[in-house]
């Protein structure tokens, strides 16, 4: 295997890692239990393993054509990957899109594996675990708030209509043996807490059909929480993942 293949493997290793979910629904025998940790830590994390895989590609020196193609495409998901963090996307991304973080997680857990008695006890484990979760995406969703990330007023009400449809078809979450008894402790209560907060409090600073475009939102570095500790200067990221060409000639 090649130096270029084998870092590819390593960031879809990383990949993977981050996603446990998609992990699942790929069919990997790997960590059944949990969901995406969406902390500011968390993400952190995940940014700085981008890096290091960034700075690996930048150090090769690729002599075939495939092997430049598989590093521009490294570099393409390290910068696009890293750029969604910086952008605190998930702060303001509140909709009914499948590319918004809690929509496609109620989407596709009731979809993974539970075949094997692993995969089963995996499965409610993640559904106690949705209490969790929800609560880590109201802490984001309100720090963008109190920077001025808010989200589209008619976004905001059309994810308010998903999570009501979801706990109307709670049903569809109960794949397993016990899960109907989680769904009653843990998911509901969940589900009612997020959707009460979209009411509360992301409604009223929905911003209009006029002002949805990013270009309403205020600069990411100047609306950065004080100690904040992601490096904003560009000269921190590897050069290359900003400006990276693949050569096919």
């Amino acid at each position: 295997m090649s130096e270029a293949n084998a870092l590819a493997d390593r960031l879809f290793d990383t990949i993977l890692d981050r996603y446990p979910v998609d992990a699942s629904l790929m069919g990997f025998d790997v960590d059944h239990e949990s969901l995406v940790d969406h902390s500011e830590e968390a993400d952190q994390r995940y940014r700085v393993r981008l890096w290091a895989i960034g700075d690996a590609a930048e150090r090769l020196q690729p002599e075939t054509l495939p092997d430049r193609i598989t590093l521009g495409i490294v570099l393409h998901e390290v910068r696009t990957q890293s750029d969604d963090i910086e952008a605190r996307r998930i702060e303001f991304g509140i909709s009914t899109n499948l590319r918004t973080t809690v929509p496609s997680t109620l989407a596709f857990l009731p979809r993974v594996p539970v075949d094997t008695p692993e995969r089963r006890a995996g499965y409610l484990e993640r559904l106690r675990r949705l209490d969790g979760f929800l609560a880590t995406m109201i802490t984001r969703h309100r720090t963008g708030f109190e920077h001025g990330r808010t989200p589209v007023r008619h976004l905001v009400e059309q994810a308010i209509e998903l999570i009501n449809g979801h706990l109307e078809n709670l049903n569809a979450f109960d794949l397993v043996d016990g899960a109907s008894e989680v769904i009653d402790e843990v998911v509901r209560p969940s589900l009612e807490n997020y959707r009460d907060f979209l009411r509360s409090e992301a409604l009223p600073l929905g911003r209009d059909t006029e002002h949805s475009g990013l270009c309403w939102l205020p600069n990411r570095r100047r609306g950065v929480p004080e100690g904040d500790p992601r490096p904003h200067d560009r000269g921190h990221r590897p050069r290359r993942v900003a400006r990276h060409r693949v050569a096919v000639d």
